[in-house]
Order: C-alpha cells, then structure tokens, then sequence
C-alpha cells in the first residue's frame, strides 16, 4: 500500500466511520423488532372503549389489564400510548381517580 498523506488518512478514516455508522444502522433494524403498527378500525374510540371497560370494573382495575380486556371484548388491538391518551383524557375529565400506581377507580 502506498503512504499516504495526513490529509488522506484523515479522509479514509471519516469514510469508514461512516461505513460503520451504517453498518450499525443496518445491524440494529435486523436486531429490533420492527414496531408494532396499531390501528383501530373506523369509529373506534379508544377512549370510550376504555371507559366501558372501566365501568366492568369500577371500584378498581389495573392499567396492565386494560388493554388485554379492550382485546377481548372488541377483538382490537391498542397500543400503550393509545391507552395512556385515553387514560390522562379521562383524568382531565374527572372520570376517573388513580387509587395506586397504575391502579384506577371510575369517580363517576
């Protein structure tokens, strides 16, 4: 190999970080799993929806079966932000009181 010049390292050395970068890149979409994509189907208010499962349950329910009930009942899959959005909407309404954590009770 020939020598070559400080200038000409330094230019080789950038081109292979970014070989790297991309090689990771590359690396960590074949590792993650791809996100999940949630969609509900037409008219489907995911707030509503949790407030009807609430009201099953309305001295206590944990938000861990939430969405498991929402699945069975409706056959619709939500995601965990879908849910906390319906959750903090809620709240704001004055529907529901955090009794514990990620514990609720319906207040109406």
């Amino acid at each position: 190999m020939a020598r070559l010049t400080y200038e000409q390292k330094r230019a080789r050395i950038r081109q292979l970080e970014d070989e790297i970068k991309e090689k990771e890149k590359e690396l960590r979409m074949l590792i993650e799993p791809p996100e999940k994509e949630v969609t509900s189907p037409p008219n489907f208010a995911v707030t509503e929806k949790v407030l009807e499962v609430m009201r099953e349950n309305p001295s206590r329910i944990e938000k861990s079966s939430i969405i498991p009930q929402i699945k069975e009942k409706y056959n619709v899959d939500i995601s965990d932000q879908q849910l906390t959005s319906a959750i903090s909407s809620l709240k704001y309404k004055k529907k529901l009181e955090i009794i514990g954590r990620a514990v609720y009770k319906l207040t109406e």
